[in-house]
Order: C-alpha cells, then structure tokens, then sequence
C-alpha cells in the first residue's frame, strides 16, 4: 500500500497487462521496454509467466523468449518472431561479429550466418541524432570495411507491412548467397546462449 493505493511489482503488472493486450507489437514494446530499462528482470517475468494463468499469454511468452535471446526493443523483438516464424535458416540475434584477427566489427540485430548478411534495424528516433546516428555511421563503416552486406529495416515496416520486410531480407540474402561469404565468424556470448536453452521449453 502506497497511500491508499494497492500496488503491484513492476513484473506482475506487465504480465497482467500483456495478458490483456491484442497486438502483439504493443507486447513486444512493454516487454523489451521494462527490461531494458532495468525495471525488472527477465528472471522476474519468467516467473509471472509461469506461475499465472495460461489465458492470453501467447503473446507474452513470444516476447519474452525473443527478449531472452537479446532483443532490446519492441522493433527487435518484432524481427526475431517474424524471422524465427519465417524459419529462415542459419539466423542469430545479436551476436558479436569479429573479423579473421578477432577484431570487432558490430553486433547485429540478426545475423544470417550461412550467407554473412547482417539486418538491423535502424530508427529514426534513435539512430538519426547526435551520438547514435555517428555511432550508426561508425558501424556501417566497420561493416564495408569487412565487406559484410547490412540490411537495415524500418520500425514502422516491421510493424505495418511484415511480409514485404521477410521478402526484402529474403531477396538480400539470396543477394548475398550470390557471392563469397566475407571471412568474419559470430561468436555467442554465454548469457545469450543460456537464455536460449533456457526457452526451449517455450518453443
């Protein structure tokens, strides 16, 4: 009690909410919101989710797992259910991309192994302005430098027009297929890799 209020934890309010909502966009953007924010854990709502009431919680349990495996926006965690839907092969979420040296060279929002395309996804709220946009210039260098192919993707295409994105990002790796894979490797850093075991139970 707060003042005559009757509160909640910030995790069991989000899973009551998510249970509630219709679009899945709206719970992909709570879910990653609250976590990235530090509000609550993914620990925590792991726990709401499994201990509450099964109704309505599809779309709850999608954007955790998504989250779970390193989404940190309610756009990314829209590119992860829709290429994970797609069953596009070869596919991994925020991964770090080095070179042959092991030099650092970005750490995509999805990353198409077999073929060494990167997607991401690039807003303009938060990659047009001051330090993100020259921290988006940065690495698009990084990624020509290494002749890595990037396929960036807008939130609002993600969100209004789903199926013409998983065409484009088909096209671009059929592009990419096409032509030497650059000599760069993804290596999974542990906490990802423990939080996708963690959600097979999900799947």
């Amino acid at each position: 009690m707060r003042h005559g209020l009757t509160l909640a934890p910030v995790a069991r309010a989000v899973a009551d909410a998510a249970r509630r909502l219709r679009s899945a966009n709206d719970v992909n953007a709570l879910v990653a919101e609250v976590v990235q924010r530090e509000m609550c854990t993914i620990e925590e709502l792991e726990v709401e989710l499994r201990d509450g009431s099964r109704r309505g919680s599809a779309l709850f349990r999608d954007a955790l797992a998504s989250v779970a495996i390193g989404a940190r926006s309610g756009p990314e965690v829209d590119l992860v259910s829709l290429l994970t839907q797609a069953r596009l092969p070869h596919v991994q979420f925020n991964v770090r991309i080095v070179d042959s040296a092991g030099e650092f060279i970005a750490i995509p929002d999805a990353w198409l192994d077999d073929v060494g395309l990167a997607v991401e996804v690039d807003s303009r709220q938060f990659h047009a302005e001051g330090d993100a946009f020259a921290r988006t210039v940065r690495r698009n260098a990084r990624y020509a430098r290494a002749g890595v192919p990037a396929y960036s993707v807008m939130p609002e295409d993600l969100a209004r027009r789903p199926t013409w994105v998983l065409n484009q990002i088909s096209a671009a790796r059929d592009t990419a297929a096409s032509r030497p894979r650059p000599n760069v490797r993804a290596v999974v850093e542990e906490h990802r890799a423990a939080g996708r075991e963690a959600w097979r139970w999900g799947a």
